[in-house]
Protein backbone atom coordinates (compact mmCIF):
# COMPACT_ATOMS: atom_id res chain seq x y z
CA UNK A 1 0.00 0.00 0.00
CA UNK A 2 1.29 3.86 -1.22
CA UNK A 3 2.06 6.09 1.95
CA UNK A 4 -0.38 8.73 2.38
CA UNK A 5 0.32 11.92 1.53
CA UNK A 6 1.77 13.41 4.53
CA UNK A 7 0.12 17.02 5.58
CA UNK A 8 0.62 19.46 8.43
CA UNK A 9 -3.07 20.39 9.76
CA UNK A 10 -3.83 23.46 11.59
CA UNK A 11 -2.52 23.45 15.10
CA UNK A 12 0.26 21.05 14.27
CA UNK A 13 3.09 23.57 14.38
CA UNK A 14 3.81 26.31 17.15
CA UNK A 15 3.12 29.57 16.24
CA UNK A 16 6.62 30.77 18.13
CA UNK A 17 9.02 28.71 15.78
CA UNK A 18 12.24 30.79 15.08
CA UNK A 19 11.12 29.77 10.93
CA UNK A 20 7.81 31.65 11.71
CA UNK A 21 8.91 35.15 13.93
CA UNK A 22 7.29 37.91 12.26
CA UNK A 23 10.07 40.17 11.32
CA UNK A 24 9.48 43.74 10.02
CA UNK A 25 8.98 44.84 6.81
CA UNK A 26 12.66 44.95 4.57
CA UNK A 27 13.57 42.11 6.58
CA UNK A 28 12.78 39.00 4.88
CA UNK A 29 8.69 39.62 4.21
CA UNK A 30 6.51 41.59 2.52
CA UNK A 31 3.53 42.99 4.18
CA UNK A 32 1.39 40.62 2.42
CA UNK A 33 3.50 37.98 3.47
CA UNK A 34 3.49 39.01 7.10
CA UNK A 35 -0.72 39.33 7.08
CA UNK A 36 -0.79 35.62 5.63
CA UNK A 37 1.63 34.52 8.26
CA UNK A 38 0.02 36.33 11.17
CA UNK A 39 -3.47 34.36 9.75
CA UNK A 40 -1.41 31.15 10.28
CA UNK A 41 -0.04 31.26 13.51
CA UNK A 42 -3.87 32.25 14.36
CA UNK A 43 -5.27 29.03 12.86
CA UNK A 44 -2.59 26.97 14.60
CA UNK A 45 -3.51 28.75 18.16
CA UNK A 46 -7.20 28.51 17.92
CA UNK A 47 -7.31 25.07 16.75
CA UNK A 48 -4.49 24.19 20.36
CA UNK A 49 -6.47 26.44 22.52
CA UNK A 50 -9.89 24.74 21.71
CA UNK A 51 -8.76 21.33 21.31
CA UNK A 52 -7.36 22.11 24.87
CA UNK A 53 -9.90 24.07 26.76
CA UNK A 54 -13.17 23.55 24.81
CA UNK A 55 -14.76 25.77 22.22
CA UNK A 56 -16.84 27.68 24.99
CA UNK A 57 -13.59 27.91 26.94
CA UNK A 58 -11.18 29.85 24.29
CA UNK A 59 -11.15 32.95 24.71
CA UNK A 60 -9.69 35.69 21.89
CA UNK A 61 -6.97 36.57 24.67
CA UNK A 62 -5.29 33.33 25.02
CA UNK A 63 -5.69 32.45 21.45
CA UNK A 64 -4.15 35.93 20.86
CA UNK A 65 -1.38 35.04 23.31
CA UNK A 66 -0.61 31.13 21.97
CA UNK A 67 -0.09 32.87 18.65
CA UNK A 68 2.48 35.32 19.60
CA UNK A 69 0.05 38.57 18.04
CA UNK A 70 -1.89 41.88 19.66
CA UNK A 71 -5.35 41.68 19.90
CA UNK A 72 -5.57 44.75 17.43
CA UNK A 73 -3.59 42.19 15.13
CA UNK A 74 -6.36 39.74 15.50
CA UNK A 75 -9.38 42.22 14.81
CA UNK A 76 -7.28 43.09 11.82
CA UNK A 77 -7.92 39.79 10.57
CA UNK A 78 -11.01 38.58 11.95
CA UNK A 79 -14.28 39.58 13.48
CA UNK A 80 -15.09 37.22 16.23
CA UNK A 81 -13.55 34.30 17.63
CA UNK A 82 -16.59 32.19 15.67
CA UNK A 83 -14.93 33.25 12.09
CA UNK A 84 -11.14 32.50 12.88
CA UNK A 85 -12.25 29.17 14.08
CA UNK A 86 -14.16 28.67 10.52
CA UNK A 87 -11.39 29.60 8.93
CA UNK A 88 -8.95 26.95 10.68
CA UNK A 89 -11.60 24.70 10.04
CA UNK A 90 -12.09 25.55 6.63
CA UNK A 91 -8.31 25.08 5.60
CA UNK A 92 -7.72 22.01 7.89
CA UNK A 93 -10.46 19.78 6.29
CA UNK A 94 -9.21 21.75 2.19
CA UNK A 95 -5.66 19.89 3.56
CA UNK A 96 -7.28 16.88 5.17
CA UNK A 97 -9.33 16.04 1.80
CA UNK A 98 -5.68 16.72 -0.22
CA UNK A 99 -4.61 13.14 1.79
CA UNK A 100 -7.29 11.55 1.36
CA UNK A 101 -8.69 12.25 -2.30
CA UNK A 102 -4.34 11.53 -3.48
CA UNK A 103 -4.67 8.44 -1.67
CA UNK A 104 -8.29 7.41 -3.33
CA UNK A 105 -7.66 8.43 -6.34
CA UNK A 106 -4.67 6.17 -6.96
CA UNK A 107 -5.04 2.52 -5.22
CA UNK A 108 -1.31 1.29 -5.40
CA UNK A 109 -2.31 -2.61 -5.61
CA UNK A 110 -4.65 -2.75 -8.34
CA UNK A 111 -7.91 -0.70 -9.49
CA UNK A 112 -10.94 -2.00 -7.87
CA UNK A 113 -12.99 0.15 -5.32
CA UNK A 114 -12.28 -2.16 -2.16
CA UNK A 115 -8.19 -0.85 -2.89
CA UNK A 116 -9.64 2.86 -3.16
CA UNK A 117 -11.64 2.72 -0.26
CA UNK A 118 -8.44 1.05 2.06
CA UNK A 119 -6.04 3.65 1.06
CA UNK A 120 -8.46 6.37 1.50
CA UNK A 121 -9.55 5.55 4.92
CA UNK A 122 -6.52 4.65 6.03
CA UNK A 123 -4.79 8.12 4.57
CA UNK A 124 -7.98 9.53 7.09
CA UNK A 125 -6.72 7.68 9.91
CA UNK A 126 -3.20 8.36 10.00
CA UNK A 127 -3.39 12.46 9.31
CA UNK A 128 -5.81 12.80 12.09
CA UNK A 129 -4.07 10.59 14.37
CA UNK A 130 -0.75 12.74 13.80
CA UNK A 131 -2.34 15.79 14.42
CA UNK A 132 -4.77 15.03 17.06
CA UNK A 133 -5.46 18.73 17.66
CA UNK A 134 -7.20 18.56 14.74
CA UNK A 135 -8.80 15.48 15.13
CA UNK A 136 -10.40 17.00 18.49
CA UNK A 137 -11.22 20.30 16.29
CA UNK A 138 -12.44 18.79 13.73
CA UNK A 139 -14.37 15.84 14.86
CA UNK A 140 -15.36 16.97 18.79
CA UNK A 141 -15.36 20.52 19.14
CA UNK A 142 -16.53 22.14 16.01
CA UNK A 143 -20.08 20.97 16.49
CA UNK A 144 -20.46 23.61 19.54
CA UNK A 145 -19.90 26.66 17.44
CA UNK A 146 -23.40 27.48 16.27
CA UNK A 147 -25.39 26.38 13.23
CA UNK A 148 -22.95 27.74 11.04
CA UNK A 149 -20.70 25.02 12.27
CA UNK A 150 -23.38 21.90 11.77
CA UNK A 151 -23.59 23.74 7.93
CA UNK A 152 -19.97 23.61 7.65
CA UNK A 153 -19.89 20.20 9.02
CA UNK A 154 -22.72 18.84 6.61
CA UNK A 155 -20.65 20.62 3.73
CA UNK A 156 -17.06 18.46 4.71
CA UNK A 157 -19.74 15.25 4.44
CA UNK A 158 -21.17 16.62 1.17
CA UNK A 159 -17.30 16.60 -0.34
CA UNK A 160 -16.58 12.97 1.15
CA UNK A 161 -19.75 11.79 -0.16
CA UNK A 162 -18.85 13.16 -3.90
CA UNK A 163 -15.53 12.40 -3.86
CA UNK A 164 -17.00 8.14 -2.81
CA UNK A 165 -19.11 8.97 -5.98
CA UNK A 166 -16.20 10.04 -8.40
CA UNK A 167 -14.92 8.16 -10.85
CA UNK A 168 -14.12 8.41 -13.99
CA UNK A 169 -16.25 6.73 -17.10
CA UNK A 170 -12.75 5.22 -18.52
CA UNK A 171 -11.38 4.32 -15.31
CA UNK A 172 -13.13 0.57 -15.44
CA UNK A 173 -13.87 0.90 -12.09
CA UNK A 174 -17.26 0.90 -11.21
CA UNK A 175 -18.98 3.86 -8.62
CA UNK A 176 -20.25 2.57 -5.54
CA UNK A 177 -24.22 3.08 -4.73
CA UNK A 178 -24.33 6.71 -4.31
CA UNK A 179 -27.76 5.84 -1.99
CA UNK A 180 -24.86 3.61 0.50
CA UNK A 181 -22.51 6.46 0.52
CA UNK A 182 -23.57 8.85 3.02
CA UNK A 183 -24.25 5.49 5.35
CA UNK A 184 -20.46 5.30 4.80
CA UNK A 185 -19.34 8.27 5.25
CA UNK A 186 -21.38 9.00 8.16
CA UNK A 187 -20.88 5.58 10.09
CA UNK A 188 -17.14 6.50 10.12
CA UNK A 189 -17.58 9.74 11.00
CA UNK A 190 -19.38 8.97 13.62
CA UNK A 191 -17.38 6.25 15.14
CA UNK A 192 -13.99 8.51 15.09
CA UNK A 193 -15.57 10.87 16.64
CA UNK A 194 -16.18 8.74 19.89
CA UNK A 195 -12.34 7.48 19.99
CA UNK A 196 -11.36 10.97 19.54
CA UNK A 197 -13.85 12.26 22.42
CA UNK A 198 -12.65 9.67 24.75
CA UNK A 199 -8.74 10.40 24.19
CA UNK A 200 -8.09 7.62 21.82
CA UNK A 201 -6.74 9.43 18.58
CA UNK A 202 -3.69 7.92 18.39
CA UNK A 203 -5.52 4.48 17.67
CA UNK A 204 -7.15 5.54 15.28
CA UNK A 205 -5.20 3.59 12.08
CA UNK A 206 -5.82 0.51 14.29
CA UNK A 207 -9.30 0.66 13.39
CA UNK A 208 -8.29 -0.05 9.46
CA UNK A 209 -9.87 -3.60 9.61
CA UNK A 210 -13.30 -2.88 10.99
CA UNK A 211 -13.84 0.23 9.02
CA UNK A 212 -12.95 -2.13 5.95
CA UNK A 213 -15.83 -4.71 6.99
CA UNK A 214 -17.98 -1.78 7.33
CA UNK A 215 -17.42 -0.13 4.29
CA UNK A 216 -17.36 -3.89 2.27
CA UNK A 217 -20.90 -4.30 3.68
CA UNK A 218 -22.05 -1.14 3.40
CA UNK A 219 -20.79 -0.54 -0.49
CA UNK A 220 -19.49 -4.04 -1.84
CA UNK A 221 -22.08 -6.22 -0.60
CA UNK A 222 -20.12 -8.57 1.97
CA UNK A 223 -22.18 -9.98 4.57
CA UNK A 224 -22.39 -7.84 8.13
CA UNK A 225 -21.93 -10.87 10.76
CA UNK A 226 -18.30 -10.02 11.28
CA UNK A 227 -18.83 -6.55 11.50
CA UNK A 228 -17.78 -4.69 14.98
CA UNK A 229 -18.17 -1.28 15.26
CA UNK A 230 -19.42 -1.11 18.91
CA UNK A 231 -18.03 2.09 20.85
CA UNK A 232 -15.15 2.18 22.56
CA UNK A 233 -15.50 1.67 26.24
Amino acid sequence: MNPSTKVVLPGARDARDADRSLTPVGHGYTREEIVELQKDRLRDAVVQVVSEDGFENAGIKAICSRAGVGLATFYEHFHSKNELVFAAYDAGVADLFVAVSAAYSTPPDGTDNRDRIEVGILALLETLAENPAFATFFLVEIHKAGQEAHERVEGALDAAFELFTDVEPDSGLVAPDPEMVPLLVGGIYAHLSRYVRIGRTAELPRLLPSLMKFSEAVMLGAGTSSINLRPPR
